[in-house]
């Protein structure tokens, strides 16, 4: 979605094209957020995978200069950690997926589903990826504001994110299963039928008994 001119609080002046500079930049990052927290969430990534993975990373670098301009507010600068260990992690996930050899198989922009100790709780999957996982994002970065504030406010900005794409999917999957069942229904409207739209009536009658035939008599 393209910013709103209507909302460009510059409009008329030489700066106009800030707002929407910032705007897709925000839209860049709100996408790709969900990446920096999904690659230690889940596993079994799809093989095209990749170019989400790159751009998590490339928006990583960025939080991480950040936080270096902040690190007199620092205790301990955690985002260069983070950066280290989502390099690690999508490596790992974009390597296992160009070698997976049959089993079922992923879809290639998969961004993976969750670690298998999630079925031991009582929850479905949709659950556990649409309010688990962002819930889990948003406590942790409480618990780190006061070591590394950039990082947690990075970590809930993510949280938030992940919690709207799974909002999103969810209503798109709904609305695509919705439209193959109506296009469906319409295929069979449009399709020629093959059988009368009234079978034909047949009369039963019942069967006469049956008479032997006696010969004739000498």
């Amino acid at each position: 979605m393209n910013f709103p001119s209507k909302l460009n609080l510059l409009k008329g002046t030489k700066f106009a094209w800030l707002c929407p500079l910032l705007w897709a930049l925000f839209k860049c990052a709100a996408i790709s957020a969900p990446t920096t927290v999904e690659v230690f969430l889940h596993h079994e990534f799809g093989a095209r995978s990749g170019k989400a993975l790159l751009k998590g990373f490339l928006l990583l670098i960025f939080v991480s200069a950040i936080s270096n301009l902040a690190a007199p507010l620092t205790t301990v600068n955690l985002s260069q950690y983070l950066t280290v260990a989502y390099v690690g992690a999508a490596i790992g996930h974009w390597v296992a997926s160009q070698n997976r050899t049959g089993g079922e198989h992923v879809h290639s922009y998969s961004h993976g589903k969750p670690w298998s100790i999630w079925r031991k709780v009582p929850v479905s999957t949709a659950t556990v990826q649409q309010y688990l996982e962002p819930a889990i994002c948003c406590i942790i970065a409480h618990i780190l504001s006061g070591l590394d504030p950039v990082f947690a406010y990075w970590l809930f900005f993510s949280g938030m994110a992940l919690f709207v794409k799974e909002q999103v999917v969810r209503a798109q999957l709904r609305t695509r299963r919705l439209d193959l069942l109506d296009n469906r229904i319409e295929a069979q409207q449009i399709a020629p039928r093959n059988r009368p739209e009234v079978d034909p009536f047949v009369e039963a009658r019942s069967v006469p008994p049956h008479r032997p035939v006696r010969g004739r008599q000498r």
